[in-house]
């Protein structure tokens, strides 16, 4: 675990990092927005719902790089501008530069933004104008993965369909001037950005940051320091390899995080994945967990712009659904991820969305998650430690969430099978993400994963007794359809 006290001013001046040179030709970095190409081994990738990951060598080859940037010239056409962004591994700036130089030799300019978060890729974006993004990142996947991200001029998700036809029928542009790179200290730019929008804290806290080793890992803590919080910083090295847990947050993950909260004495901490796009909130009895976090974040959402709607997905509990009822508002299911979550924001002008993995969509600051405002937004309304009092009235529910190994391949068959048996099940059906089974005391979900190769089982009940026997009943199902 790489850990210390923060120490303010440890970056460069802003005015120095943020002057932007250009290039004929070179190796650039490439980042990602919002669509992942999900991959087998045994065939060439297919765009699936958050972008391409896959292990650098096997399934992340030069000639997945050379498709890529043939399908994004494809969808532009040329003379049109990328910005590409890149995340801390270690494959990642040889992937950029064999992206860039992909992108420019089909006439596109790119700009190049460095070492930058996913969200801060989808913000710069927008901001400077660009017609499209690309993140060099595999997110909450082990070091080995990578990938990419894409996401339109507004920093959200970008054509599937057409980047889907450009990656398999890529074009030929004959005789087209090779595109300009322009290069720019994104993560500076964006530090200036935050520091003008993030919202200041309720009161100065002690935090513990962990920053999964990811780009953020400097950013986060000075922006908290500056605030006036105290800061204990632990996996924040800009490599993640040198990162000393899984990289995806969640309770199983972050015990020795949430140790170093207790022996340093901390109120709290703010834990990232691997690409920052999912933050974990910690208080000083461990992880506050998804379901209260996401519902302490729509009662303050809800409170804002005095009532509205807050979008969740499929896996959206009972939990959070009574808080936003009890607040005023009204919970919005949709298919899981944060850019289908995102999506119904825009469309139905929600105050908030949130989904059960540490993605916040909060329009304010943009149609995608923002985990650096999401973090202060919080801590701008909150005592992180008042949280559990104050939710301490909606009615106790018990939750969990189980993963089957799957092959990819099997996923729809599989899929099938498992519906046509709980469709036999005596309870309230719902389609639109995966097959959900309602009761009046707890609900099933089974779903495919959109970003490894597994099944999902998720369950909450009013009882341990009643989890444990839906648990029961969706991992039986997912066994006996994959076997």
């Amino acid at each position: 675990m790489v850990l210390g006290a923060w120490e303010p001013g440890h970056r460069g001046r802003l005015s120095e990092a943020q002057r932007v040179t250009n290039r004929q030709r070179g190796n650039l970095a490439a980042d990602w927005g919002s669509w992942v190409l999900l991959m087998t081994e045994q065939s060439v990738p297919a765009f699936g719902t958050c972008g391409i990951r896959g292990i650098v060598g096997e399934s992340i080859t030069d000639e997945v790089v050379e498709r890529v940037g043939g399908a994004v010239a494809r969808h532009l056409g040329p003379f049109r501008r990328v910005c590409v962004g890149r995340d801390t591994r270690r494959s990642s700036p040889d992937l950029e530069g064999k992206l860039v130089e992909g992108l420019c030799g089909h006439g596109l300019d790119v700009t190049r933004l460095g070492m930058v978060h996913s969200p801060g890729l989808y913000l710069l974006t927008r901001e400077l104008r660009a017609d499209l993004g690309i993140m060099v990142t595999a997110s909450h996947n082990p070091p080995e993965y990578n990938g990419f991200k894409f996401c339109n001029s507004a920093g959200m998700c970008a054509d599937q369909d057409a980047l889907e036809k450009g990656y398999h029928d890529p074009p030929s542009f004959e005789g087209v001037f090779p595109g300009r790179i322009d290069e720019i200290s994104g993560i500076d730019v964006l530090f200036a950005w935050l520091r003008d929008s993030c919202p200041a804290p309720l009161k100065p806290q002690k935090l513990v940051v962990d920053c999964a080793c990811g780009p953020v890992s400097e950013l986060l803590p000075e922006l908290l320091s500056e605030q006036g919080h105290e800061i204990v910083t632990c996996n924040c090295a800009l490599d993640i390899e040198q990162c000393d847990r899984d990289p995806e947050p969640m309770p199983s993950t972050l015990e020795k995080t949430v140790a170093l909260v207790r022996e340093t004495g901390a109120d709290g901490g703010i834990c990232l994945d691997g690409d920052g796009d999912r933050v974990v909130f910690l208080d000083r009895e461990g992880c506050i967990g998804f379901q209260r976090a996401n519902a302490i974040m729509s009662k303050i959402a809800l409170e804002q712009f005095g009532g509205g709607e807050v979008v969740g997905s499929v896996e959206t509990g009972r939990y959070v659904e009574e808080a936003v009822i009890r607040a005023g508002g009204k919970l919005w299911r949709t298919i899981v991820g944060d850019i289908n979550i995102a999506r119904e924001v825009r469309k139905r002008q929600a105050v908030i969305g949130v989904e059960e993995c540490g993605h916040y969509i909060l329009p304010k600051m943009g149609y995608f998650s923002s985990t650096i405002y999401a973090s202060t937004f919080l801590l701008a309304n909150r005592d992180i430690n008042t949280i559990r009092d104050e939710l301490a009235f909606i009615p106790e529910f018990f939750a969990t969430e189980k993963r089957i190994d799957c092959p990819e391949e099997k996923k729809r068959d599989v899929m099938a099978a498992v519906t046509q048996r709980m469709l036999d099940m005596d309870g309230r059906p719902t389609r639109i993400d995966g097959m959900r089974m309602d009761w009046d005391d707890g609900w099933l979900l089974v779903r495919p994963s959109g970003t490894s190769p597994y099944m999902k089982v998720n369950a909450e009940a009013i009882s341990p007794r009643r989890l444990e026997e839906l648990t029961r009943i969706g991992l039986s199902l997912v066994e006996e359809a994959i076997a």
